[in-house]
């Protein structure tokens, strides 16, 4: 009887797993999986392989997560019938219902729910494992789903309602008139919408502030080149200097002895903002080449450049929010208080001399830092946003 009441508590251990790893995996916003993805923590990138197909993702944890229940109910039916005869059987269905409702479902989530990068890193290598073994029998069931999921959209995408932008704003105006957004916010959201406008040609790095890189330059010149630069990427070029044939990354500099160039994915530098992260998501991309008409290469633009540009662009209706949001990160003045930042965010910043935000971000830095430099400090990511001469002025702070 004791190895059967151990092997029921592996399975809800199991059950727990599966449950709270559902939660932790979708909780994840997808524009975070582009750094998971670049993350030198094998752990993050297991992350991003696993989401890198949610619906097999999904299929997988159900499925085990099935199993593990059954197999659980069903020791423990063998259990109490021979202890109580056919009266065990309700028991059973009462015990473990109880049981698996509690600790195999609803505690297992709600701890996801807070601690979600935490968990999902923790059981990562594991599901890894799982899922690969599952592989045969969890591909035939997302080929059946992928075919009725199919099957249903076609019929109902007539039904779909699509607004435009004309009928999006109009809804703003009329919820402004009404009352539920105030002048603020609904300068904000008008804000948001009138980024689509935005092309990325008036945003990204033109090439002229790019340094040289070719294929056979030596990585001690690359080392000093992203140094002295600060560029996250610089693009790889062919002998004419016309050509990009690839992208290298600050990170395989740093971290690899044998650094390989990225393909490059090529843009037309007129495609307007959101466009722009809609294809670099599609293509599971963080930097692409910009180029013109005619196909020459005029730039390059990254994830996090755009998304600097995107805050920049909404600033003047953002400050006018005490301390607002954008995705996971707060946006904060560089003259407000240190001391207001641990209220903010619960941390405490024992031996920091500087008083405000701002020079917070240069004391963590030991230098003037640049627009787009990230800093780390006690578990929390420091972006800078916007400086003014020898000042950080805007600053985008999120918890690691």
């Amino acid at each position: 009887m004791i190895p059967s009441l151990f092997t029921i508590f592996v399975l809800l251990l199991f059950s727990a797993l599966f449950s709270g790893s559902e939660v932790a995996f979708f909780s994840i916003p997808k524009h975070r999986l582009f750094q998971l993805a670049h993350s030198p923590d094998i752990r993050d990138r297991l992350i991003a392989s696993l989401l890198e197909n949610p619906q097999r993702f999904l299929v997988n944890v159900l499925f085990a997560n099935l199993l593990v229940n059954i197999a659980a109910n069903t020791i423990a039916t063998g259990i109490l019938v021979a202890r109580f005869n056919e009266e065990g059987v309700g028991i059973t269905i009462v015990i473990m219902s109880a049981i698996i409702i509690l600790f195999g479902e609803i505690t297992p989530k709600n701890i996801s729910i807070y601690h979600s990068r935490g968990v999902a890193k923790a059981s990562s290598p594991l599901l890894k494992i799982l899922f690969s073994i599952l592989y045969p029998i969890t591909s035939f069931i997302s080929l059946t789903s992928s075919w009725a999921v199919r099957a249903v959209a076609k019929t109902d995408e007539r039904h779909l309602l699509k607004l435009d932008e004309v009928e999006m704003k109009t809804a703003l105006l009329h919820s402004h008139i009404g009352g539920i957004l105030d002048e603020t916010e609904h300068g904000f959201i008008l804000r948001i919408l009138e980024m689509s406008d935005i092309p990325v040609s008036k945003i990204l790095l033109n090439r002229r502030m790019i340094p040289e890189l070719f294929e056979d330059t030596p990585k001690e010149d690359m080392s000093r080149l992203f140094s002295e630069s600060g560029l996250p990427f610089l693009p790889v070029l062919s002998p004419d200097r016309e050509t990009v044939i690839g992208v290298m990354r600050r990170e395989d500099i740093i971290f690899s002895d044998s650094p390989r160039m990225m393909p490059p994915l090529f843009l037309p530098e007129n495609m307007h903002l959101f466009r722009f992260f809609e294809v670099l998501e599609d293509k599971g991309k963080t930097v692409a080449i910009m180029v013109d008409e005619s196909g020459s290469y005029t730039g390059i633009m990254w994830m996090d450049r755009a998304f600097g540009e995107a805050v920049l662009s909404l600033l003047p209706n953002l400050l006018k929010l005490e301390y607002p949001s954008v995705g996971e990160y707060t946006i904060i003045e560089g003259d407000a208080s240190v001391e207001k930042l641990s209220q903010l965010f619960g941390k405490r910043f024992e031996g920091v001399k500087s008083v405000t935000v701002g020079g917070l971000v240069t004391e963590v830095a030991g230098r003037l830092p640049s627009r787009g430099e990230k800093f780390e400090c006690e578990g929390l990511e420091l972006e800078v946003i916007e400086t003014e001469g020898n000042l950080v002025t805007i600053v985008a702070v999120r918890e690691l």
